[in-house]
């Protein structure tokens, strides 16, 4: 498997990561119990790996929602002593990033979302630097307040520690609902992207029903689906060093629909990557 490419450990474990050759993992409060811990531990000893951490993964009952822009203070201030233990825990970890949940579709007030989102970009640079990670916000549009593209990129933009998730799903649902172009944006956010999550979707009904679908190259722009082929030519082309994490839930078809998908985006990585070498060698 490229080493840009990494997936998601909840929904296949550790014997699939050594099976496939994974070199990259995303960690989240799906995989959390003691015994999948250590098993990761014990993996991550033997052979090289590098961990996404996307918090928080201990110490939140409901880790989806998160206070970083609400009103009340108390709120706040738990999500980032929540954070923070997190960010402890990620050192016992070969962690290389840390993803986190900004904002949520029903918190924060018209007055003060944009200066909280800014007090709380500054408080998560200081612990980036304090906790030796980088912080990267997962992009989501399903607030009314706070889903311009332009606006998430006003608070991370003068900070070299931070950076964007993008999640293409995330993105490619956000625009269906605010009536934004998909590659207009992502062409905006281009700069600020430290790492991908992959996963395909037509419209909310498919996250309903199935949850994140797993690309494959069957799914064709016209009946609906993300153009994956393109958005990964265009973030390689922008950052070819780019993470690209599989998200899969196994809903839609079977698991082997999922492996082709899998496999697909690893050919057309090594593909863009030596396409890359033959341009240098003309030059």
């Amino acid at each position: 498997m490229n080493p840009r490419i990494g997936i998601s450990i909840h929904n296949v474990g550790v014997d699939y990561i050594a099976k496939h050759n994974f070199k990259r993992v995303q960690l989240c409060h799906k995989f959390s119990g003691a015994k999948e811990i250590t098993a990761l531990l014990k993996f991550s000893r033997k052979f090289p790996l590098k961990v996404t951490y996307h918090a928080p993964v201990f110490y939140q009952s409901d880790p989806t929602i998160t206070y970083y822009v609400s009103d009340n203070k108390r709120l706040r201030d738990a999500t980032f002593e929540i954070l923070k233990t997190n960010l402890s825990m990620a050192k016992s970890l070969p962690t290389s990033e840390i993803i986190i949940h900004f904002i949520n579709s029903n918190i924060g007030s018209p007055d003060n979302i944009k200066k909280l989102a800014f007090k709380s970009a500054l408080r998560l640079n200081e612990l980036s630097r304090e906790y030796d990670f980088p912080i990267l916000l997962e992009y989501v549009g399903y607030n009314d307040l706070f889903y311009k593209v332009e606006d998430w990129i006003d608070i991370i933009k003068d900070y070299d520690n931070l950076g964007i998730c993008l999640d293409v799903g995330h993105l490619y649902l956000s625009c269906q609902i605010n009536n934004m172009d998909y590659f207009e944006e992502l062409e905006k956010l281009l700069p600020y992207i430290k790492i991908v999550h992959l996963w395909n979707t037509r419209g909310f009904s498919d996250v309903y029903k199935y949850g994140h679908i797993p690309v494959h190259p069957s799914q064709k722009p016209s009946d609906g689906w993300i153009d994956i082929e393109k958005t990964i030519e265009l973030i390689h082309t922008w950052n070819a060093d780019i993470p690209l994490i599989f998200e899969p839930d196994f809903k839609y078809l079977d698991f082997k629909y999922a492996q082709e998908g899998i496999d697909w985006v690893n050919e057309l990585v090594y593909n863009n990557t030596e396409k890359d070498r033959e341009n240098v060698d003309t030059v």
